[in-house]
């Protein structure tokens, strides 16, 4: 489905194909990881799994449309707890690592399971954040 396509609307009876397009929309939303829309004899869900497919949250609802819209509201508060999440992460990497080994780097915190990319964007804030954790003592990514 492409960013442009428009999604079909969200009624409690929706066919197979139009599950099908919200749930590859959630994908595209949430970057974390999977998106699954399931059906059990209770009613709908959405499941969230992270890294190694493991569950992260599960949503539950009456219809289809209560947990969708659900789904993209805790998509949208988890982006921003996610991120705080792996900048704390990142912190206490670069606290460790600065104490064994005296500075730390990017190659270091990507053996660490930090991505390039991710180093790229939240290592000032990580930095910053080892300083608050250890009484503003300075600390730097190198490279």
């Amino acid at each position: 489905m492409s960013a442009t396509t428009t999604l079909p609307p969200l009624t409690e009876a929706m066919t197979a194909r139009a599950l099908i397009e919200h749930e590859e929309s959630l994908n595209q939303a949430y970057a974390a990881g999977r998106v699954s829309v399931s059906f059990i004899h209770s009613g709908p869900f959405v499941s969230f799994s992270g890294e190694n497919y493991r569950t992260v949250e599960t949503i539950y609802g009456e219809t289809w449309p209560e947990v969708i819209s659900k789904a993209r509201a805790w998509i949208a508060t988890h982006a921003t707890v996610h991120r705080d999440s792996r900048i704390r992460a990142m912190a206490l990497a670069i606290i460790d690592l600065t104490d064994q080994h005296g500075r730390c780097d990017r190659a270091m915190l990507m053996r660490r399971s930090f991505s390039g990319a991710e180093v790229d964007d939240l290592k000032d804030a990580a930095c910053q954040r080892a300083s608050e954790m250890s009484a503003n003592a300075p600390f730097v990514v190198e490279g």
